[in-house]
């Protein structure tokens, strides 16, 4: 009886590694019908180069590589999921993909009509902590605190109330610590000043373009003037804040405050 048992042990572990290569080899199959040749190479460079960071400058080349690599691929990975398509939509067919792009992850969005490949900042992190540098600990913290634990569209300062919209939380602190942040680590930055000087603007943006709030009008005005007081900005910059400041004086319709207790004008 043992022995027959034995057997059995032994040939399902067979199976289980059969099971297991061909599992791999359909997904190798299926990058080809999806991707290029270039598009695969790229996708297996970058595989290796984050499995091999061993520094704050690998780190930032393979984090650099995660950048292009999504924009590189979502044309591809949306005509292959427009082919599938049903009535009831789902990542699943595509999850496969992420074997092939460690702290990458496929997601549904635009009200679930396209795939995108994200970065998923956790497993940066834990990479980050074993080089010896700090700038990369400093950077993908910063990030994580920004945007929380994976890349998205809408940053913690900004409250997303639809797919394609919602108020600022300008008036909660948010957009100051984030600016302070960003200068305390900026000049210390050897590879990633490009990414925190795109973080700055976009906050800057959020500042000086957005018309919805979802604080009150005195809280917004407040931070404002304590961005204003603290944190070192270009002639340029201050400009545009004091001319936000005269806009919210003059009461403009299309600019509503308070939008966490009223019903604003999100669409």
């Amino acid at each position: 009886m043992k022995k027959i048992s034995k057997i059995l042990s032994v040939s399902l572990l067979f199976f289980g590694v059969i099971s297991t290569q061909t599992k791999a080899l359909t997904n190798e199959e299926n990058l080809t019908k999806i991707f290029s040749e270039i598009q695969i190479k790229h996708i297996k460079e970058y595989k290796m180069s984050f499995e091999n960071i061993k520094s704050s400058e690998d780190f930032a080349n393979t984090y650099h590589k995660a950048l292009l690599l999504e924009k590189e691929l979502s044309d591809p990975i949306n005509r292959a999921y427009d082919k599938i398509k049903t009535d009831i939509p789902s990542e699943e067919e595509f999850k496969w993909i992420e074997s092939f792009t460690p702290s990458m992850s496929i997601h549904l969005v635009a009200e679930a009509t396209q795939l995108d490949l994200l970065i998923d900042y956790i497993p940066f992190q834990k990479k980050a902590k074993m080089t010896p540098q700090k700038e990369d600990d400093m950077f993908i913290n910063l990030l994580i605190d920004v945007y929380g634990d994976g890349e998205t569209d809408y940053a913690k300062w900004f409250k997303q109330t639809w797919d394609y919209g919602g108020c600022s939380h300008l008036g909660k602190g948010i957009h100051t610590k984030n600016l302070k942040d960003i200068n305390s680590i900026f000049d210390k930055s050897k590879f990633f000043k490009k990414d925190l000087q795109e973080i700055n603007d976009s906050i800057f943006r959020d500042l000086t373009k957005n018309n919805l709030f979802c604080e009150p009008k005195n809280n917004v005005i407040k931070e404002i003037n304590q961005i204003l007081k603290t944190i070192p900005l270009t002639k340029e910059q201050k400009n545009k804040i004091n001319a936000r400041l005269k806009e919210f004086n003059k009461n403009k319709k299309e600019i509503e405050f308070n939008c966490n207790v009223k019903n604003c004008a999100y669409g």
